[in-house]
């Protein structure tokens, strides 16, 4: 598979996000904030499988529509955690992105084989979060502790109301 202008755009996008990772594992830990309760516990062992396992995707000649969906999907999920019916999509994309993960010609490169472990061990962390009923809301984000928003109105984005709860 040859890498082409929009792999390229999609590596770019995706690369800042296991340094992401990395920077909130250490400041999660540094702080004591991981340890405040089994959910941040969680969410730190969630971004750990993610640093790890992530630059697979962002080494790949390479880039799929499929690997894509998941990523623009979890960023909606934690800007808009209230609207509880962006979890359906969400779902959808991720049975596609399991489905194509497995399936040929996918299955004979080695870095989608190790993104397979990942997903694997991804998965079980995704289960702890579900276990310990942790939500989509981040409090620790600095624009929840501030109330300092970088969209004004930003809960009012959408003129509809999206969240089935």
């Amino acid at each position: 598979m040859k890498r082409q202008w929009h792999d390229i755009v999609s590596a770019l996008c995706i690369f800042y996000a296991p340094i992401y990772y990395a920077i909130d594992i250490v400041s999660l830990v540094l702080t004591g904030i991981a340890s405040q309760n089994q959910c941040k516990m969680d969410m730190v062992y969630h971004h750990i499988i993610s640093a790890v396992f992530l630059p697979m995707v962002v080494l790949s000649r390479h880039i799929p529509s499929w690997q894509i969906a998941p990523a623009f999907m979890h960023a909606s999920l934690l800007a808009f955690p209230e609207y509880k019916l962006l979890n359906y999509p969400y779902l959808a994309v991720m049975i596609i992105f399991n489905v194509k993960l497995f399936s040929k010609p996918y299955t004979k490169f080695f870095h989608y084989k190790l993104l397979k472990i990942g997903v694997s061990i991804l998965y079980a962390c995704l289960i702890l979060l579900w276990l310990h009923s942790c939500s989509n809301v981040y409090e620790d984000l600095p624009s929840k502790v501030t109330g300092v928003y970088p969209v004004p109105g930003y809960s009012s984005i959408f003129p509809f109301s999206l969240n089935s709860s």
